[in-house]
């Protein structure tokens, strides 16, 4: 573990700021966790999107009234760093005590502060009840892969389980909600739902579910694991097109959505989706 996540404020004791506080956003260099992919990083294969779903928002309006809010933060792939959770969980609570005008001004001051530490465009999205309450719980889709009565044995990553079926050329969706890895600091448990869609080469359905099931003792960030298993799966099978997107479950008001993708025709997902989970 670098000295740089060391020195974040994950797995610490920590007060809650009642004044904005922006220099409490903890930036951690993408680079740093790419470094160990299976793929070249420049250019790197894929393209994506980091979606982090924010349930605690809130500031208060000029006569002093609470307002609150749900916020989704778009991160893309290629900003220069990550924000560590903790810190962006504690840098949202310092804003709750705060007067805005209105939400743009809000929104606004938030985009900003991220996309100054991450060193990328930032965007924002405030939802209210009422934007919201058309938004169902959903699941992914494609074909759940967790049917599959099988035996498993590999609990650490093992990338030689990824392989082809056969030759036949295939374009599906498939997911699991058996995804766990843990965190890098803290060794806290972090749960997902992952969804594989490709074009190419059928791939073993039971072997790539063995081979997300390894990640379960494997330590590293959400978005790291994501752009792992995208690599791994382009290295052993080689699809014409591959997306990997895994939804994971919340920790402190937050939960991170990463995407990767090579394909150009592939869209931002809807970001009001939640699973059973989240």
């Amino acid at each position: 573990m670098s000295q740089t996540i060391n020195n974040s404020l994950l797995g610490k004791s920590s007060d809650y700021s009642l004044r904005y506080e922006p220099g409490i956003l903890f930036p951690v260099p993408r680079l740093e966790s790419r470094k160990d992919l299976n793929c070249n990083l420049n250019p790197l294969p894929f393209t994506g999107y980091d979606i982090w779903s924010a349930y605690e928002l809130s500031y208060l309006n000029i006569k002093g009234k609470p307002q609150c809010f749900l916020g989704f933060i778009i991160f893309p792939y290629n900003t220069e760093n990550i924000i560590e959770s903790k810190s962006l969980k504690l840098y949202l609570n310092s804003l709750s005590e705060k007067k805005f005008k209105n939400n743009k001004e809000f929104a606004n001051l938030i985009t900003k502060d991220l996309s100054n530490v991450s060193k990328g465009n930032v965007i924002i999205k405030i939802f209210t009840e009422n934007d919201f309450i058309s938004a169902n719980i959903a699941k992914f889709e494609g074909t759940c892969l967790d049917v599959a009565d099988i035996e498993f044995s590999d609990y650490k990553i093992n990338k030689k389980l990824v392989c082809l079926e056969n030759d036949n050329l295939t374009n599906e969706t498939l997911y699991t909600n058996l995804f766990k890895s843990n965190c890098p600091v803290t060794g806290q448990p972090d749960w997902a739902s992952v969804q594989v869609s490709y074009f190419g080469k059928t791939i073993s359905r039971e072997n790539l579910l063995r081979y997300l099931v390894s990640y379960r003792t494997h330590s590293a960030f959400h978005e790291n694991c994501v752009e792992n298993i995208f690599c791994d799966i382009m290295e052993s099978c080689n699809p014409e097109k591959l997306t990997v997107y895994a939804r994971f479950t919340r920790r402190g008001g937050l939960d991170i959505n990463p995407i990767r993708t090579n394909d150009s025709e592939r869209t931002l997902p809807c970001i009001k989706t939640r699973l059973f989970r989240q």
